[in-house]
């Protein structure tokens, strides 16, 4: 089976792995990331060691403050924290002639470590990003699997719906024949400070960008600490 269907692997400085050879590219190989997608918050009181606002919404944690800080941005915005999530929040705008959805991949800082420029608060947060390129045209699908996730959240008495309405979800669903779907994609990692950022961590990022442009012609934006 597996000599007649070879698994591609996407290596974190741009090489694949196709069967049983290694491929490397000029045009891909230790692609850093490009300094202007990358911009720094300050954090506050925010608990960096704890990623997940959870049911009970708290704000303290990375996501919870990323969905603060976003929250004026988007009509709608999904809570899909948890596994087999599409993102931690999905950020979601209709106008006229076209749908914007922007997904939101967050990462905390490892418990009693300080922002800095470890290349291994990289390495996860970048294969979640690329992942998620999956659901490029296909919007119905998409919309569909965030009907999903509510109803079997809500059967728990978890909201995923942080704003606006769920029924907009499934209108959407129906919309998205008719209008040009456009996606964005924002990795969130406090564990990476602005002034300590490292050359392993630009090209890791720049390994996900790569493939992201590649595939969805976008670009993606990094939020670390200041």
């Amino acid at each position: 089976y597996l000599s007649e269907n070879p698994p591609r692997l996407l290596k974190q400085d741009g090489s694949f792995i196709r069967g049983n050879y290694r491929y490397y590219s000029a045009k891909t190989l230790n692609v850093k990331i490009p300094i202007a997608l990358i911009e720094a918050w300050d954090w506050g009181d925010t608990s960096l060691n704890k990623e997940s606002m959870g049911p009970e919404g708290n704000l303290k944690t990375v996501q919870g403050f990323t969905y603060k800080k976003i929250e004026e941005k988007y009509q709608l915005i999904f809570n899909d924290d948890d596994a087999g999530e599409v993102a931690d929040l999905v950020g979601i705008n209709e106008t006229e002639d076209q749908i914007f959805v922007d997904f939101y991949h967050c990462k905390y800082c490892p418990s009693k470590s300080e922002p800095g420029g470890r290349v291994e608060d990289t390495y996860v947060i970048s294969g979640q990003t690329s992942r998620s390129v999956k659901w490029v045209n296909r919007g119905e699908e998409l919309f569909a699997q965030l009907m999903y996730r509510y109803q079997t959240a809500i059967e728990k008495n978890f909201n995923r719906v942080l704003k606006g309405d769920i029924s907009s979800i499934d209108l959407l669903r129906r919309k998205c024949r008719d209008k040009e779907l456009v996606m964005g994609f924002y990795i969130v990692q406090p564990a990476i400070k602005e002034s300590r950022i490292s050359q392993d961590q630009l090209t890791v990022l720049g390994t996900s960008y790569t493939y992201v442009k590649g595939i969805a012609g976008k670009d993606i934006k990094v939020i670390v600490s200041k």
